[in-house]
């Protein structure tokens, strides 16, 4: 009995400056590739085609997209609907700092069970993501350019990490003292 090759389903995609990052499924498995082997030219085309989409999804003009790097997409289910949610990083000159952006997840065909809903996006934009899927799935498959990624290509990228609840970047807010409830008194023995 011969195994039929299983489906890959990419359900994250994620690239800094250090390494490109994938989990998916195949058959029962969840699996994931961590490379810093440098991807095909379409690999980075497709992720950067997806900017009209994320500039039209935090409803910004176009303008917003300059120092705008998309860095990853992430798969979801809603109901009986694939979901995307894009993950990006604008250079902020003012502080000279990373800002993470990442959008709500949306549709990317209408639902089929009844109950309010969104609108999905529009079908050329849900070909964009496919052909984002597609050119992660050559990867995976070992479909890679020469060399590894450039670490040293000047640029102040900081590594990203797409769940806001588990990132480092993080700073305590400054507290005065005078911040809460005053601590109660003690009693002594005299009152």
């Amino acid at each position: 009995m011969s195994d039929k090759p299983k489906i890959i389903v990419i359900e994250s995609v994620s690239r800094t400056r250090r390494h490109i990052v994938i989990e998916y499924t195949q058959g029962d498995e969840t699996r994931s590739v961590k490379s810093n082997e440098n991807p095909l030219p379409e690999f980075n085309a497709a992720l950067d085609g997806l900017m009209p989409l994320l500039v039209r999804i935090i409803e910004a003009n176009d303008a917003y997209d300059t120092n705008l790097r998309i860095s990853g997409v992430t798969m979801g289910t809603l109901r009986d609907v694939r979901t995307v949610r894009i993950h990006a990083k604008k250079s902020l000159a003012l502080c000279g700092k990373m800002l993470s952006l990442d959008t709500p997840p949306v549709l990317l065909s209408t639902p089929t069970t009844e109950g309010g809903i969104t609108e999905p996006i529009e079908a050329s934009e849900a070909e964009l993501i496919e052909a984002a899927l597609e050119e992660s799935k050559r990867y995976v498959l070992g479909d890679r350019a020469q060399g590894t990624l450039d670490l040293d290509d000047g640029e102040d990228d900081e590594e990203y990490d797409h769940d806001p609840l588990v990132s480092d970047n993080t700073e305590p807010l400054p507290m005065d003292g005078n911040v809460g409830k005053p601590a109660k008194k003690k009693k002594t023995k005299s009152e």
